[in-house]
C-alpha cells in the first residue's frame, strides 16, 4: 500500500512540473473526454465499461496531443 502511495506521489510531482500550452491542454483534455465517453459506450455493449473508458480516455488524450503537435 505504501509503495502505491509513493508511486502516485512521485507521478504527481513529475506531472506538476510539466508546462503545457493552453491550446495543447484543451485539445488533449477534450480528446480524452471524447475517448472515455466512446470507450464507456462500447463497454456498455461489449462488457467492462470502466476498463474500456480508461483505455478510450488514454487513446483520446494521446490522439489529441499528437494532433495538436502536428497541426502547428
Amino acid at each position: 500500500m505504501i509503495q502505491r502511495i509513493l508511486a502516485i506521489a512521485a507521478l504527481t510531482l513529475l506531472l506538476a512540473g510539466c508546462a503545457v500550452d493552453r491550446t495543447t491542454g484543451e485539445r488533449t483534455l477534450k480528446s480524452a473526454a471524447a475517448g472515455a465517453a466512446g470507450g464507456a459506450v462500447a463497454g456498455l455493449f461489449y462488457g467492462n465499461p470502466l476498463t474500456k473508458a480508461a483505455v478510450g480516455g488514454a487513446a483520446g488524450a494521446a490522439g489529441g496531443f499528437v494532433y495538436d503537435q502536428l497541426s502547428r
